[in-house]
């Protein structure tokens, strides 16, 4: 049973850590489309 624990929290933390690095690149894409977006405005 501990074992199962340790699998299902071992997944836990992984899939958690893999959203918050998934969050992150997501702000940095939009962060980025942006930026884009202000660069373009400028332009024209």
């Amino acid at each position: 049973m501990l074992y199962l624990e340790a699998v299902l929290a071992s997944f836990y933390f992984a899939f958690t850590r893999f959203n918050l690095k998934g969050a992150k690149i997501l702000h940095d894409l939009t962060r980025g489309a942006k930026n884009l977006q202000d660069l373009t405005r400028f332009e024209f």
